[in-house]
């Protein structure tokens, strides 16, 4: 009887869901989240340039809590980019791609696509959360994807200190903020590597490499200790526990380029680089 009832509950809510129009759905999209108050003031480790370009298009963990929120609040749905279309198998392989018109949600529920940009932790972001962003990503002793933070007092945390592992713990907090287990998309560059991992096979060269930035080059210097197989091991174990919780990646072109700004040779020649 228990179980009847609940299939006729479920029934229920499954017959009010409405087919939504996903060409509407909107994009929300941040870059790496700011933990603390060093990436908003001139100082040593953060110049007056650095301090503009973060007021200008970063947000601070608080900004980000309040809006998810509100966006929860507001009856807003994480879905996946795949969840925009359907794909066709044709017989000779080929797939095609057409609007998906079967994806139904309760009535004051909205789809939401959401992503983050640029999570590579750059080095002009600064070295041991100097400009209070987050070191890397890692996984915890739970299996989960958390971060590396480096908190003013110079203590190494792990725990939720950017987008990845605020937005897993909000969804296991209130589950129907994600639909079918969706999660956002991550666009990464990779001149710097990927996750704060130096990934980029440049850094194979050594700090004389011709290929090497002056960051690229400094920060080899200052870790002495660097491995690029090592590196490269843990950011793919990362890779793998953010795809197996349906996160999704898109490329940012390699090297962060604006593709209005150059040909299209240059761009292919510039994604090759992921290859």
């Amino acid at each position: 009887a228990d179980l009847t009832e609940e299939i006729s509950k479920l029934t229920a809510q499954k017959s009010a869901c409405k087919a939504v129009d996903v060409g509407t759905t909107p994009h929300v999209f941040f870059h790496s989240l700011i933990n603390d108050s060093r990436g908003l003031i001139v100082s040593s480790t953060c110049p007056e340039g650095r301090v503009k370009a973060n007021n200008a298009a970063m947000t601070t963990v608080g900004e980000f809590d309040t809006m998810v929120n509100d966006m929860y609040q507001a009856g807003y749905v994480l879905i996946s980019l795949d969840d925009l279309v359907t794909k066709t198998t044709n017989a000779d392989g080929t797939v095609t791609y057409t609007k998906n018109t079967s994806l139904y949600l309760p009535s004051d529920k909205k789809p939401l696509i959401m992503s983050e940009d640029d999570l590579s932790y750059y080095h002009s972001y600064g070295e041991n959360g100097a400009q209070g962003y987050a070191d890397k990503l890692v996984i915890d002793s739970d299996g989960k994807v958390k971060c590396q933070y480096t908190d003013p007092s110079g203590n190494v945390q792990i725990g939720d200190y950017d987008m990845v592992p605020r937005i897993d713990t909000f969804i296991s907090e209130h589950p129907d903020f994600c639909y079918r287990g969706a999660r956002p998309t991550i666009a990464l560059t990779g001149y710097n590597g990927i996750f704060g991992y130096r990934t980029n096979d440049y850094y194979k060269e050594g700090v004389d490499g011709a290929d090497l930035n002056t960051a690229q080059k400094t920060w080899l210097k200052e870790h002495p200790e660097y491995n690029y197989d090592t590196d490269v091991a843990e950011a793919t174990k990362i890779a793998d526990a953010l795809k197996a919780d349906g996160w999704t990646f898109a490329s940012h072109t390699y090297g962060h380029w604006n593709a209005s700004q150059h040909s299209a040779e240059d761009l292919q020649k510039d994604n090759e680089r992921w290859n």
